[in-house]
């Protein structure tokens, strides 16, 4: 019988999030739920142009639904405006090492949104 031994990644610290008046934490454990969201959407047969930009929205649009039903806490959901799910997710993102490549640092195939951040990981 074979066998492996796996050392597991290193634990990351929960994503300390101040809103408003009130302070959530968010795990900064990667939910399957993402990844399959990603590939739900099927790729255009030419990744070109419209069609492109398309998929992209689409594949933005899965992930961030998914993304705030699977990292977001019940009870920050029903205070977070979707107009800064962005901004948490980017912080989310970075603190998580969602899309980055294991052997790199390059962002591969991450759902970027553009905002500014101002976030403390928890201690």
């Amino acid at each position: 019988m074979a066998t492996v031994d796996i050392t597991p990644s290193p634990r990351r610290k929960p994503l300390k999030v101040n809103y408003g008046d009130e302070q959530f934490l968010l795990s900064t454990r990667v939910p399957l739920e993402l990844i399959n969201a990603q590939d739900s959407i099927p790729r255009p047969k030419v990744m070109a142009g419209s069609q492109k930009d398309a998929y992209q929205q689409q594949v933005g649009i899965a992930v961030i639904a998914a993304f705030v039903e699977n990292v977001i806490p019940e009870d920050f959901r029903a205070v977070l405006d979707l107009n800064d799910v962005a901004q948490v997710f980017e912080a989310w993102s970075e603190a998580s090492g969602w899309g980055k490549s294991p052997s790199s640092d390059r962002s591969g195939g991450a759902t970027k949104l553009s905002s500014s951040s101002n976030y403390d990981e928890a201690d």
